[in-house]
C-alpha cells in the first residue's frame, strides 16, 4: 500500500467519525427538544383572570402593573382601569404558555441572587391568577439566548426562551393604545378654545380658511399683517388627535382648567378651497377676502353646515401641567390621560399675537 493510499484511508476514517458525532449530536438535540416541558405546569391562557408584573427591584419608576380580564376585554386595573389592547395581552399569555424547559440548570439557592431570581432581588416578578389558583415566578438575567427563571417556592432555576424584561414591561404604554382621542380633521367645522387669554372661536369656511372671533367679536388683522391660517390649521390638528403618555385619574376636578376646547365634527362635511387667502396670500384681494371671512364666516360658512349636516360635539378639558405633561379628559370618554405638553401647548397658550403673521418685507 502506497503512502498516498494510507493518507486517503486516514482522511476517510476522520470523516466517518465526524459524521457519527454530528448524527449523535443531532439526535440528542432532537431528544432534548422532544422532552422539553412547559415551565408553568398546567398553565391555560383561557383561564387567566389577572397578571401582575413587578418591575426590577433596582428600578426607580413603574413599580408594578396589574392587568385584569373583564369578560372578553382586559383592563389595566392598577392604572384607573384603563382599557388594554386585547391583542397585546393575548400575545403575552401565549409567550407565557410557550416557556419550555428541559430541566433545571441550577438547583442551589446560593445562585438565586447572582442570577437575579431571588425573592428580594429580581428583574421581574410575575403573579398569575387563574380559576385554578395562582402562580408566581421570577425573571432574572440571561445568557444571551435564554432567560433564567424560577418558580416561587422552588430553588430550581430554569433557562427558557421567548420571554424577557421587554416582554414583561411595567410601562403602561406597552399595553395600551397610545391614541387617546382621534377624529377626522377634514370633518372639523368649528373649534372653540377657552384659555387664560380669553375665548377664541374658529369657524371653518374653506379647506384652509377660518373665521376668527375673540371674546365675541370678529378679529381683523392689524396693519402690516395677515391671518395665520397655517397656524390655526396646525393648532386644530393638535386638538383632533391626542396621544396618551399614561392613564390619569378621571375623577379629578379643576376649578380653573388651563384650557377648555370644544370641537364640532360633521362626518359629511367636505371643505372647499375658497380663495388664495387660505394660503395667507398678501395681495389686496386675498387680504380683503380673508377679512370678510373673519367678519361673516359664522353666518356664511359654519351656520350653513350646522343646518345641513349632523354635528357631533366633543369637549376637551386640559386640567393641569405636571412633569411636562398635561392632564386631559374628553367629555364622552370614561378615562383620562396625561399627554405630552408639546401636543397641546399651542391651544393652552393661544393669544391674539398667534392669529396673525407680519407681511412687512413680503
Amino acid at each position: 500500500m502506497t503512502r498516498f493510499n494510507k493518507i486517503l484511508i486516514a482522511v476517510l476514517a476522520v470523516q466517518l467519525v465526524l459524521v457519527i458525532l454530528v448524527r449523535v449530536g443531532s439526535e440528542r438535540t432532537v431528544e432534548a427538544v422532544q422532552r422539553a416541558e412547559p415551565f408553568l405546569g398546567g398553565f391555560d391562557a383561557a383561564q387567566v383572570s389577572s397578571v401582575t408584573i413587578h418591575n426590577d427591584t433596582r428600578a426607580k419608576k413603574d413599580p408594578q402593573l396589574t392587568i385584569d380580564r373583564q369578560a372578553d376585554a382586559w383592563i389595566v386595573s392598577s392604572h384607573y382601569n384603563y382599557p388594554a389592547v386585547v391583542d397585546k395581552i393575548e400575545e403575552l399569555l401565549s409567550k407565557l404558555a410557550n416557556m419550555r424547559t428541559t430541566g433545571p440548570t441550577v438547583t442551589s439557592a446560593v445562585r438565586h441572587r447572582q442570577l437575579r431570581v431571588a425573592s428580594d432581588d429580581y428583574r421581574r416578578k410575575v403573579d398569575i391568577t387563574t380559576s385554578a389558583g395562582s402562580q408566581t415566578f421570577y425573571v432574572g438575567t440571561d445568557n444571551g439566548r435564554k432567560t433564567f427563571v424560577r418558580l416561587d417556592g422552588s430553588d430550581d432555576i430554569h433557562a427558557v426562551d421567548g420571554i424577557g424584561t421587554l416582554t414583561l414591561s411595567t410601562s403602561t404604554n406597552t399595553w395600551l393604545d397610545n391614541v387617546y382621542f382621534n377624529v377626522n380633521y377634514d370633518h372639523l367645522v368649528a373649534l372653540e378654545v377657552q384659555n387664560q387669554q380669553g375665548l377664541f372661536v374658529f369657524e371653518r369656511t374653506g379647506k384652509r380658511n377660518w373665521s376668527i372671533i375673540r371674546d365675541g367679536k370678529p378679529v381683523q388683522p392689524p396693519a402690516g399683517s395677515r391671518y395665520n391660517f397655517g397656524g390655526v390649521e396646525n393648532m386644530a390638528k393638535d386638538a383632533v388627535r391626542i396621544l396618551s403618555s399614561e392613564p390619569a385619574d378621571p375623577a379629578r376636578t379643576f376649578d380653573a382648567p388651563l384650557a377648555t376646547i370644544k370641537l364640532r365634527i360633521d362626518p359629511n362635511y367636505e371643505p372647499k378651497r375658497r380663495s388664495n387667502a387660505s394660503d395667507g396670500a398678501s395681495s389686496g384681494d386675498a387680504q380683503n377676502d380673508g377679512a370678510d371671512t373673519a367678519e361673516n364666516g359664522a353666518e356664511n360658512g359654519a351656520e350653513n353646515t350646522a343646518e345641513q349636516h349632523p354635528i357631533v360635539e366633543h369637549t376637551i378639558t386640559v386640567g393641569a401641567e405636571e412633569d411636562d405633561k398635561y392632564y386631559v379628559r374628553v367629555n364622552d370618554k370614561a378615562h383620562a390621560v396625561m399627554s405630552q405638553k408639546s401636543g397641546l401647548q399651542s391651544l393652552v397658550t393661544m393669544n391674539n399675537e398667534r392669529l396673525f403673521i407680519s407681511t412687512t418685507g413680503n
